[in-house]
C-alpha cells in the first residue's frame, strides 16, 4: 500500500470514529464530520477532494506525532500562522540558552545614534552576549558613536531583539493544540460544551487576547505523562482539565494548558488563574492523568467518557 493510500484509508477510519461520536452527541447528524474548530459539517468525500485534513497537534518542526481531522481552511489559515510562532518561540529559547546557530536580529541605541547587530548568546556560565554590527544595515559612524558612548556613558546605551515570533500567536497556538488534542480525547461532547465556547472563539481570533495569556504554565517538574490529558483536581478553587506537551527542538521542553470543566464556574477558569508567566510550582498540584485504552479502535471516542471523569476523578 502506497503512503498516499495508507493516509486515506486513517482519515477514512478518523472521519467514522468522529462521525459516530457526532450521532452520538446529535442523533439527526449521520456520517457528518464537523470541523472542530470552525464547526462546518462534511461529508467523507470531503477527504477525496482534500477539503479535510490531517492535522499536526503539535508541529512536527516539534517533534509532534498526534493528528486529529480539521478542515483545509482551519488548517491553512490558523495552523501554518500559529504553529510558526510556537516554532519560533522553542528556537528562540534554544537560541537565548546558547544551543541556536542563528544570530537574533537587533538594534543597539544611544540617545544619538543606533546600530542594526547581530546578536549571540553564549552556553556557558556565566553566559555571555556577543554582538556583531551589521554595516550594510546602518551607517558605519554610528557604530563608532556607539562604541564612544559604551566607553564614557554605558547607562545610555540600550538593546532591542527580535526573538522572532509574537508571543500572543504563540500562546493561542498552545491553547489550540490543548483543544485539539482534548477533541481526539472526548470528541464533540466536550468541544461543543457551552463552557468552551471561549477557547474556540480564542482560537478564531488569534489578534485578541481573550484568554490565551492566561491558559498556559510552565513547569518545574512536568507530569509523567507528556502529550496526554489530566484532571488537575488540586488546588480546588482551579480545577480544571490540564493537557500537557512535550516539545523538541535542541532540547526537550514542556508545558501545560489549562482548559476549563463542566461545573457552573468552570468558564470563568481564567479569571481565577494566574497571571501570563506564573506558575503554580509554589502550589502543590494534584493531577490525575485520563489515559486512553490501548485496546481501543484507532481514533474511537468512549461516549460520557469525559464527564464520566471531570464527575468522579
Amino acid at each position: 500500500m502506497s503512503s498516499a493510500q495508507s493516509k486515506s484509508k486513517r482519515l477514512k477510519r478518523l472521519f467514522a470514529a468522529y462521525a459516530a461520536n457526532l450521532s452520538a452527541c446529535d442523533s439527526s447528524l449521520k456520517n457528518i464530520f464537523a470541523c472542530p474548530l470552525c464547526l462546518s459539517r462534511f461529508t467523507q468525500d470531503a477527504i477525496e477532494s482534500k477539503v479535510l485534513t490531517e492535522e499536526h497537534i503539535i508541529s512536527r518542526k516539534l517533534g509532534g506525532k498526534l493528528v486529529t481531522l480539521t478542515c483545509k481552511g482551519c488548517n491553512s489559515a490558523n495552523g501554518s500562522n500559529l504553529d510558526s510562532n510556537l516554532v519560533n518561540e522553542f528556537r528562540a529559547l534554544d537560541g537565548i540558552s546558547g544551543l541556536g546557530g542563528k544570530p537574533f536580529r537587533g538594534r543597539v541605541k544611544t540617545r544619538d545614534s543606533k546600530q542594526d547587530v547581530d546578536i549571540y548568546f553564549s552556553d556557558g556560565k556565566p553566559q555571555k552576549i556577543r554582538l556583531i554590527g551589521d554595516k550594510k544595515r546602518s551607517n558605519p559612524q554610528s557604530v563608532q558613536t556607539i562604541m564612544q558612548a559604551m566607553e564614557e556613558e554605558p547607562t545610555e546605551v540600550s538593546f532591542q531583539i527580535d526573538f522572532g515570533y509574537i508571543r500572543q500567536k504563540a500562546n493561542v497556538a498552545k491553547l489550540r493544540s490543548a483543544y485539539l488534542l482534548m477533541f481526539t480525547y472526548f470528541g464533540y461532547e466536550y468541544i461543543l460544551h457551552e463552557n468552551v465556547k471561549d477557547v474556540r472563539r480564542q482560537i478564531l481570533s488569534p489578534e485578541q487576547d481573550i484568554i490565551a495569556s492566561k491558559a498556559s504554565i510552565a513547569f518545574n517538574d512536568p507530569p509523567e505523562e507528556l502529550n496526554s490529558v489530566g484532571l488537575l483536581r488540586s488546588p480546588s478553587e482551579l480545577r480544571s482539565f490540564l493537557v500537557s506537551f512535550k516539545v523538541s527542538t535542541k532540547v526537550d521542553r514542556s508545558f501545560g494548558v489549562i482548559l476549563p470543566g463542566f461545573d457552573s464556574d468552570s468558564s470563568s477558569i481564567y479569571d481565577r488563574w494566574p497571571a501570563n508567566g506564573e506558575t503554580l510550582n509554589d502550589k502543590q498540584m494534584d493531577i490525575t492523568n485520563i489515559l486512553p485504552n490501548p485496546n481501543a479502535p484507532f481514533g474511537y471516542i468512549y461516549e460520557g467518557v469525559v464527564m464520566f471523569a471531570w464527575n468522579s476523578l
